[in-house]
């Protein structure tokens, strides 16, 4: 039977709140007006702000967070043992809850050798969005999840490569379901273009090496040789290590005037540049450190303003963007397939406003936050029910 009180979950994360994770908000906000009680668990805390200030927000192991610092100096099995012990006595304030939902795979972990011997400890739901499964892949290092793959709860991947990943690695296979992150595309107004040019092209994000920024500015600077007619701007909004590199690259390319960097931008200044732009641009690859992707955000809320999305076939975007349906797809990290896939933005008006209306409707259908959020939902009260 449906538990006849509220369900209640437990949210588990490294900082909260921090703006490069607003899909840690959106998903509470989710559960919240669906009746679920939150509480968010953080190691850290960060002020709070207008979108936050109504939750309960609790910073883990409260006063006995003074003794970490000391605990991590010890040699590494002792603090290992300490950290854990400190996490033991937290998580009893855990035990009343239907669900612990984890961020993050290393937060998965954490919460299960927590709970472990703790009799009637709650089930843990673990996200894995992205480095957590594939630099781990990369180093070898996928085993440390297997005390989640033994404790009672699911193991959710933003995208199907991940969870076969996962799988390889020992994880249940029935317990290890695909979860796509959602957005509300109601709130995005959808603008149909007269691709009249120039053409404006738009990225956003970390300037980092999973981004492939670099290729982005190469493929258009093999575009303005080989079609110099053709009339573009970029724009780049974002901050990050590589933003030197990548001007340099601008200029060496001499694309400096028509290449905009912008720094990083509240969300609201990025809604604005995606209602003015054409496409979106996102040559998205694995970076040397085995970091990829999931299924960007970004991405839905692009294809949810009509912008002609030009991505590249990593990891899960397939998912997302079908090319030639709902966008434009490169092969990972090629610059002239890339070009290849630019001059696509410019031949075919018709093709580009099909694209640009599947691929609304496919976030209103497939990638809606209700939609994940009723399976979220769904799979707490299941895990409720067999608790």
């Amino acid at each position: 039977m449906q538990p006849s009180r509220p369900l209640s979950v437990c949210v588990v994360t490294d900082t909260f709140p921090k703006l490069s994770e607003t899909f840690i908000l959106s998903q509470i906000e989710e559960l919240r007006q669906s009746g679920v009680q939150v509480t968010v668990v953080a190691d850290h805390v960060a002020p709070a702000t207008e979108e936050t200030h109504h939750l309960n927000v609790v910073r883990r192991w409260s006063a006995a967070s003074r003794a970490e610092p000391q605990v991590r100096r010890l040699p590494s099995r002792w603090a290992d043992r300490g950290v854990t012990g400190l996490d033991r006595a937290f998580g009893r304030r855990l035990m009343g809850v239907d669900a612990v939902i984890c961020h993050f795979g290393m937060n998965g972990v954490r919460v299960a050798r927590t709970g472990h011997r703790m009799s009637g400890f709650p089930p843990i739901i673990t996200v894995f969005h992205g480095f957590d499964v594939s630099m781990a892949a990369q180093d070898g290092t996928l085993d440390q999840y297997h005390p989640l793959f033994t404790h009672p709860g699911l193991l959710l991947t933003v995208n199907h490569p991940f969870r076969e990943t996962l799988i390889g690695a020992g994880a249940p296979q029935d317990r290890t379901r695909v979860h796509h992150l959602g957005i509300r595309p109601e709130t995005i107004p959808f603008r149909d273009k007269d691709w009249s040019a120039p053409i404006r092209f738009l990225s956003v994000g970390r300037l980092t090496e999973k981004k492939g920024i670099d290729v982005a500015l190469r493929a258009l600077g093999q575009l303005r040789v080989d079609q110099p007619d053709l009339h573009w701007r970029y724009d780049i909004i974002g901050d990050g290590d590589l933003r030197d590199t990548l001007e340099a690259l601008t200029r060496d390319l001499n694309l400096s005037e028509l290449v905009r960097f912008r720094g990083a931008q509240p969300h609201a200044s990025v809604r604005e540049a995606m209602a003015k732009a054409d496409s979106f641009l996102l040559p998205s690859r694995t970076a040397s450190t085995g970091d990829q992707e999931g299924i960007p955000i970004v991405l839905m809320e692009a294809m949810s303003a009509g912008l002609i999305v030009v991505s590249t076939r990593h990891s899960g975007i397939p998912e997302l963007v079908r090319d030639g349906e709902t966008g434009l797809l490169a092969d990972e990290n090629d610059v002239s397939d890339l070009e290849r896939s630019l001059r696509r933005v410019f031949e075919d008006r018709v093709a580009l406003t099909s694209m640009t209306n599947a691929a609304r409707r496919t976030i209103e259908t497939e990638f809606h936050a209700d939609r994940q959020n009723a399976e979220l939902v769904g799979w707490v009260e299941e895990l409720a029910r067999n608790r």
